[in-house]
């Protein structure tokens, strides 16, 4: 799932390619009408992976900006 994810996706487009899997917001700010957002998801994994990942994407006013991940 994660790999598939691509850098200048839409919050909702990652939402759907993860299946609305629900992250956790680990920071949100706003300042002069940009909005950023970084959201952290658990438990993320490949079919072929057997260990739990942790995928941290961050978003710039709705944009994916960042992608980061451990466990694979």
């Amino acid at each position: 799932q994660y790999n598939v994810i691509q850098i200048g996706w839409t919050y909702q487009q990652v939402k759907a390619a993860l299946e609305n899997q629900k992250g956790n917001v680990v920071t949100e700010s706003s300042t002069n009408g940009y909005t950023s957002m970084v959201v952290q998801y658990t438990g993320i994994k490949d079919q072929q992976q057997m260990e739990d990942a942790i995928v941290t994407l961050g978003f710039s006013s709705e944009k994916l900006i960042t992608k980061s991940q451990y466990g694979w």
